[in-house]
């Protein structure tokens, strides 16, 4: 007992310790280079309820009593490593500037040059554990999808189901996948029916950046945002109308054709990009020799218009179609639990066609001199799948000769809301204080149908529209002192016409040591998940009972640690202890011994999620740069066993060679995983 705490507890809290020191080692051992070769730095996003201001001045205004307006970043050619680590903000939203070198960004694939993008606010301003991942640097490893980008970042579990281009999840310190909320040019693609997103549907084309924001996130974003939010952002080009065309081909019979085109000025900006992808794939069953394809399409428009030099207004647009073959799995309902303690894939003849389209309206404007920026948002997100199952010998829905079954559903979510965020500087105090608000209306659907044939009798699924609506209000407060520390505090109430109302609240801090290059940082948080549709009114209401009982799903989770610089800002290390209680946890198939039904039901006790993060950059040269990350995630159950597919030990390497003066580049990376807990193979 004594070693198996040991190797599973102790263990990797000294590896992540081995692993800071080691670097710590390295970078002081390194040669000196010139100083104008640092890391740059980095902003995010999604990080915070503050809104963007519309006007952005290139020259940062000196602080007066009047409420400060947050400067736009310097264009790439003014910038200057003298402008990046010590430089002081002029207000809360202050960008961090970026360096002329080659970027290296948090925690990011090859780098990162996130910086890059104006507004949002520094990470050093942040006490959340946030990792940033640039578009450029994913262009020049060639990553195509952003599962394959998010692969072995810190935090981050990828999950593939099937063959490749199969379904595929992405969960965030041990939590399921359905606990990420998942965001695309501010419109939310997370599905109604379960909270969850196929992750194989997202390509990198036209990504700007990808931000990772990881704890409870649910007092900015609501429910689902228990293990952390994706932000994901395409890119809003400036200068004259350029586009590309990409062909690929490749192993398991894959054909990719993808595209971008875009421009834009003063006046407003344009890109759309798209994408077909087609892979034969493979066999995963034991037994029989179909190969598992998908087929997928996409398309994305992005574009924006400057209606005054204080307002402007932005649009976004995603469809996306796919078509995926996919085995059967767990058919032997003979033989007892016992003497088969795995399942594994049965070769079937089952198809699955997705549909996705993503939408969303901002206009915004500022008022007062930049002081205050306010703005109103419409989204919505439409998910249909059609199910097409060829049933298996052996299994309860297998009646010959109806041995092909067919099942749909239709989810929506309508958002609309307003929200605005005011700065006040405080010279007197060297102070800034950022206060944002936000409410927000949403509505949604789901509608399933099914022509089940089972046990029970033939039945067709009623179609009928399933509706809830939701209210909520949030408000957040932002400090930064004296240019070294930052809090912030939010809380966020949700009024549910199905389920009880919920309160959520998030705070944070982080402290910036300039004189030792040291910035402790910590958060604390609340989340909540409502039911999804599926777990509240069933898709097969024969064999599916829907539970009008159900309660949301809730968590408490902290965060804390240390980011330390070396060599004047060439290199950093980041170590992040996190931890995380889950209550009220949904498992989809409860038992109702009154009516033979299946149904989701509420588990007791408390689910446990602990770990620690370790990421680290390094800048060896205005050529060469250096990234490593590591995770050690312990995920149990209430009864204390570990969850199924948490890998406890993940991390990756990644190397970067510019050479040609930037023209070309040499990218090497390495994702690790140690053994991952399962009992279905499929």
């Amino acid at each position: 007992m004594t070693a198996s705490v040991f190797d599973y507890r102790v263990t990797p809290y000294l590896a992540a310790f081995a692993s800071a020191c080691a670097l710590s080692a390295l970078v002081v051992s390194a040669p000196q280079v010139s100083a104008q070769t640092v890391l740059p730095g980095i902003v995010v996003e999604g990080a915070t309820l503050e809104k963007a201001p519309v006007t952005r001045p290139r020259v940062a205004p000196q602080v007066v009593e009047a409420p400060a307006i947050a400067p736009k970043a310097l264009p790439k050619a003014a910038q200057t490593s003298s402008s990046v680590p010590q430089q002081k903000a002029a207000s809360v939203a202050t960008p961090t500037q970026v360096a002329t070198q080659p970027s290296v960004g948090s925690n990011s694939v090859i780098g990162g040059s996130a910086g890059d993008v104006a507004g949002g606010v520094p990470t050093r301003q942040l006490g959340s554990a946030v990792t940033v991942i640039a578009g450029k640097d994913l262009e020049q490893q060639q990553v195509r999808t952003v599962a394959e980008a998010l692969r072995g970042q810190p935090g981050v579990t990828i999950n593939t189901y099937g063959s490749v281009g199969s379904v595929t999840s992405v969960s965030l310190r041990g939590e399921k996948s359905k606990y990420t909320r998942v965001i695309i040019d501010g419109v939310d693609a997370s599905t109604t029916k379960d909270g969850d997103l196929d992750f194989s549907t997202l390509s990198t084309e036209s990504i700007e950046r990808i931000e990772v924001i990881r704890g409870p996130m649910s007092a900015l974003y609501g429910s689902g945002a228990m293990g952390g939010v994706i932000n994901i952002i395409t890119k809003a080009p400036k200068g004259p109308l350029s586009g590309s065309v990409r062909v690929e081909g490749g192993s398991f019979g894959t054909k990719d054709l993808a595209g971008t085109i875009g421009g834009g000025g003063d006046n407003g900006y344009l890109s759309v990009s798209g994408q077909l992808r087609d892979i034969k794939g493979f066999n995963i069953s034991p037994s029989g020799f179909e190969s598992d394809g998908t087929r997928l399409g996409t398309v994305n428009v992005r574009a924006g218009v400057t209606l005054a030099p204080t307002a402007k207004l932005d649009f976004t647009l995603r469809h996306t179609e796919k078509k995926a073959a996919y085995d059967a799995f767990g058919a032997d309902f003979v033989t007892p639990a016992s003497q088969r303690p795995y399942q594994t894939a049965d070769d079937a003849d089952n198809v699955l066609r997705q549909k996705q389209s993503l939408a969303g309206v901002r206009l915004s404007w500022d008022s007062f001199g930049g002081a205050l920026t306010q703005e109103l948002k419409s989204t919505y997100n439409r998910d249909v799948s059609v199910n097409r199952e060829t049933g298996l010998p052996g299994t309860p829905w297998y009646f010959a000769p109806a041995t092909v079954v067919n099942s749909s559903d239709k989810s929506t979510r309508l958002n609309y809301g307003y929200g605005l965020t005011y700065r006040v500087a405080q010279p007197s105090a060297d102070a800034k204080h950022t206060f944002s608000g936000l409410i927000e209306r949403e509505t949604e659907t789901f509608t399933p149908f099914s022509d089940y044939d089972t046990f029970f009798g033939d039945y067709n699924g009623d179609g009928i529209e399933r509706r809830r609506n939701r209210l909520a209000f949030a408000g957040e407060w932002r400090g930064v002192f004296g240019d070294r520390l930052a809090l912030s505090a939010g809380v966020r109430r949700d009024n549910n016409d199905s389920f009880q109302d919920f309160t959520t609240w998030r705070t944070s801090a982080s402290y910036d040591l300039k004189e030792t290059g040291t910035r402790p940082h910590a958060s604390m948080g609340t989340g909540v998940k409502i039911p999804g549709m599926y777990e509240q009114f069933g898709a097969n209401q024969i064999n599916y009972e829907n539970n009008p009982n159900l309660r949301p799903e809730t968590s408490r989770g902290f965060d804390v640690g240390v980011e330390q610089r070396f060599l004047g800002g060439r290199a950093t290390v980041d170590v992040t202890y996190f931890s995380n209680r889950l209550q009220d946890a949904i498992t989809a198939f409860g038992f109702n011994p009154v009516t033979f039904r299946t149904r989701a039901e509420n588990l007791d006790g408390t689910s446990r999620r602990q770990g620690v993060e370790v990421a680290t950059r390094y800048l060896v040269s205005r050529a060469l740069s250096l990234g490593l990350s590591y995770t050690y995630t312990d995920a149990r159950q209430s009864d204390g066993t570990r969850e199924f597919r948490r890998t406890p030990h993940s991390g990756r390497a990644d190397v970067r060679y510019l050479f040609n003066e930037g023209k070309g580049t040499v990218s090497l990376g390495v994702v690790a995983n140690g053994r991952t807990p399962d009992v279905v193979f499929a």
